[in-house]
């Protein structure tokens, strides 16, 4: 039966928790570590400030949980995860109670694009003067065929560029950590074994949480498909990114390049590219080991191997990086219902 509630009660937000866990099974472990930090150790849908500290409703805690009896922090602050403290936690709630609901959440076919880049690469973010915080809200994000995703941008400004995009009757923002993991358990269990192309003993989860060289864009491999490239490439040097028109015959550009949203039928799967490689990808989810960093990024990135750096990979990045090499979101989709 639906939820009614205009809010969900704390034992229903729990129960559709472990629901969607268990739907994840032992493609994302909860318990155990592993050299591609394909686990849920370590890493939790929760809100943190812009000095990575997270706040209970009574008390304020470090990023690896232990109490701060010191610290006077503001949930109205922004310039951690680009969310309220209230906001942050009505929106998880939000997220889990459509999901319950209506079986499952939208995602956007392509990294996020600059509206208008697909057409005008000048639009492109080149190197991080164009990050902003607050958000610079000029150019609006989309997910649209061979615009330049939208990298040199903090987590925040990835949140709040994303929670203002408006489709019909759903409401946008980034994904939450265990919105990713449900997407790659989609992709394990409805893509058929034919199209991974797997080895003799090697499973679909291999490819999603050891080794996604075979369907990402990573270093030492200009991976398109011949028959189907469109787009730009971008390469990166002295801090700046810089963008051109794919070629259409060979010799192609050379390795550890960036490619446009879409750009080659190769990188897709259930008809959503570049899950893996590309670009990282910003979440609300937050890194809770002791790291300094409070920002976790999922996927990967052109200038790493498919085996280093897998579309279940989990990192953490600082609040105020904003690098060419990340980081923003897939659009995700809800129903639009009263309260959470």
């Amino acid at each position: 039966a639906k939820i009614e509630e205009t809010t969900i009660t704390d034992e229903q937000k729990t129960a559709i928790e472990n629901a969607l866990w268990a739907y994840t099974g032992t493609l994302i472990s909860r318990t155990a570590t592993d050299n591609n930090k394909t686990t849920y150790l370590g890493w939790k849908d929760e809100w943190y400030d812009s000095n990575g500290k997270i706040y209970d409703g009574t008390n304020w805690y470090n990023y690896n949980g232990t109490k701060n009896t010191t610290y006077s922090g503001d949930t109205s602050d922004t310039a951690g995860c680009g969310l309220t403290y209230s906001d942050y936690n009505t929106k998880y709630k939000a997220m889990l109670k459509s999901v319950y609901n209506h079986g499952g959440f939208w995602i956007g076919r392509f990294e996020a694009g600059i509206e208008g880049s697909n057409t005008n690469i000048s639009l492109a973010r080149i190197n991080s003067s164009a990050a902003r915080i607050p958000a610079n809200t000029t150019v609006k994000p989309v997910s649209k065929v061979d615009t330049i995703p939208y990298n040199f941008i903090y987590c925040s400004e990835a949140q709040y560029l994303a929670n203002n995009v408006e489709s019909g009757n759903c409401h946008s923002s980034l994904m939450f950590g265990v919105q990713w993991d449900c997407v790659l358990k989609y992709l394990e269990s409805k893509t058929p074994e034919t199209e991974w192309n797997l080895a003799s003993g090697e499973t679909v989860a291999d490819r999603l949480k050891t080794d996604s060289s075979t369907w990402g864009n990573y270093r030492l491999a200009y991976n398109l498909d011949q028959t189907t490239e469109h787009g730009y490439y971008g390469t990166y040097a002295s801090n700046k990114f810089t963008w051109e028109a794919i070629p259409s015959s060979y010799p192609h550009p050379a390795s550890n390049v960036a490619l446009s949203a879409g750009a080659t039928e190769r990188n897709k799967k259930q008809n959503i590219y570049d899950l893996a490689g590309n670009m990282f990808e910003w979440t609300l989810e937050h890194v809770t080991t002791d790291w300094s960093s409070s920002c976790a990024i999922r996927g990967s990135n052109y200038y790493v191997s498919g085996s280093e750096a897998t579309a279940s990979r989990r990192d953490g990045i600082d609040v105020t990086y904003a690098g060419g090499n990340a980081r923003f979101p897939y659009l995700t989709l809800l129903k639009r219902s009263s309260g959470a």
